[in-house]
């Protein structure tokens, strides 16, 4: 490696402390345009909690369907021949009582 392919330390703390600053300015920029969206416009903050109540649910119920999808493919993983087949219960049923019979 050449001597310039290493960063020094000052370096990468300016570039951090850049983007610090950068970020609760932008924050707060942002803060007093709300304040004053919400000053002239009062209902706004109905609609902004509105809209994030909304966005926390549909968020919430897509991570609760994928979690539930990963449930039922670490149950196929278990038995691969339930990954083959079609995942209706019938077929997981009698594929159960199949193995159970050839177990004993």
């Amino acid at each position: 490696m050449q001597r310039k392919d290493f960063i020094s330390l000052n370096q990468i703390f300016s570039e951090g402390h850049k983007v610090l600053v950068r970020g609760i300015l932008l924050f707060g920029a942002f803060s007093l345009m709300l304040a004053g969206l919400v000053f002239i416009f009062p209902t706004f903050i109905g609609v902004l909690v509105a809209i994030f109540l909304l966005l926390t649910g549909l968020i919430t119920l897509i991570a609760g369907f994928h979690f539930w999808q990963l449930e039922k493919e670490k149950i196929a993983m278990k038995n691969p021949l339930i990954l083959s087949l079609n995942q209706t219960p019938s077929v997981i049923a009698i594929l159960i009582i199949i193995s159970k019979l050839f177990a004993s």
